[in-house]
């Protein structure tokens, strides 16, 4: 049993307008982290938490939440997050992560996010 784990991440963030956001950072699991797993793809729906205008870097930022995932081969997971510099975002699963390996893992996450260009 391991009780956490750490992996880099690669986001794009796409606007409704179209327009494209890079980020990079790292995201963490405090839990059950058990097995060997590949490349992971998640997706979350990102919502603004209080009424301000959102403009480019502001998802930059530590987010925390609950996260779960399995996998045997081809594996599922979600995880939902709230934070940002001002913690006024909200990072909902949309179809929630897919990736591959042999893995088992719950927990509390945190996610950490810089802009990059």
């Amino acid at each position: 049993m391991v009780i956490g784990s750490n992996r880099v991440v690669s986001c794009r963030f796409r606007q409704q307008s179209g327009r494209v956001e890079k980020y990079s950072g790292s995201i963490g699991k405090l839990g059950l982290d058990v097995g060997i797993s590949g490349r992971s793809h998640l997706s979350w729906i990102v919502i603004n938490t209080k009424p301000t205008r959102v403009g480019e870097g502001d998802l930059a930022g530590t987010y925390v939440g609950a996260s779960a995932n399995a996998s045997l081969g081809i594996g599922v997971g979600a995880n939902a997050l709230v934070g940002g510099n001002s913690r006024n975002f909200a990072l909902q699963p949309v179809s929630g992560q897919t990736g591959s390996g042999l893995n088992v893992a719950a927990g509390v996450s945190r996610l950490q996010l810089s802009a990059t260009r």
